[in-house]
Order: C-alpha cells, then structure tokens, then sequence
C-alpha cells in the first residue's frame, strides 16, 4: 500500500481515495473489513448522546476526546445529515480541533464545529 502511494502522482490524493473507497465499503457493509459496523458504530455514538443528555447536572462541563468520526456521526444525529454529507465533514475536521455541543431540557445543540484558531496554522492538520 505504501509504495503504491508513494508511487502516485500526487500521494496526497490517492490517499483520499483510498480513504473515501475504505469509508464507502464501512457505510454500506460491504465485506469484512471492519470490526465493528458503520450502522453498530452510528448507533453506539447516538446512544452516548442520549446518556449525555439524560444524565448531565444542569450547568455541568465535560469533556470527551474522540475521533472525527464521532464527530461526524454526532452531527449526522443532530444535524439530520445524511450518511455521505457526515463524512465529507469528516474530511475537513482539524486534528485536536473543538466541537462544542450544549445539552439541554430540549436536548443537544451544536454550539460551535471544528474550531482550531488556537492552533498555529503551520501545525493545523487533517485527517
């Protein structure tokens, strides 16, 4: 695979496609590729939502560290996105970037997506 991509014209896009072939295969259960399905894994991060919002003190701060798929997946739920519009955000998730979600009596919000202004951006990264 790496002398594959170190091979191409441009590294950088054969890794995306590779990337976008691996996330297509994930979304519509095609083969085996994967421990855990697209749908198990979907449903996995909707239940943690419900948790979160049903066992949340009022006015409590949290933190979860998670990768841009759950990231994805949250605002697929709660932004009613299908499944390929949550993984095109996917690709432009900044690495240790902040999504900030408000939970509430009427459930949970996005507040803020992906921010990383206090990153310097020679340091910014995806994917």
């Amino acid at each position: 695979l790496m002398q594959d991509v170190m091979s191409a014209e441009n590294p950088r896009a054969k890794i995306q496609k590779i990337l976008e072939g691996a996330l297509t295969r994930w979304i519509v259960n095609e083969g085996n590729d994967y421990q855990e399905n697209y749908e198990t894994f979907s449903a996995r991060v909707k239940n943690g939502l419900n948790v979160l919002k049903e066992n949340l003190q009022r006015d409590a701060a949290i933190a979860i560290y998670t990768s841009g798929g759950a990231i994805a997946i949250t605002l697929k739920h709660l932004l009613g996105l299908d499944d390929r519009k949550a993984f095109e955000l996917q690709y432009h998730i900044a690495n240790a970037s902040i999504t900030t979600l408000k939970v509430n009596l009427r459930g949970i919000h996005l507040l803020t997506f992906n921010d990383h202004i206090f990153f310097d951006k020679k340091l910014v990264t995806f994917q």
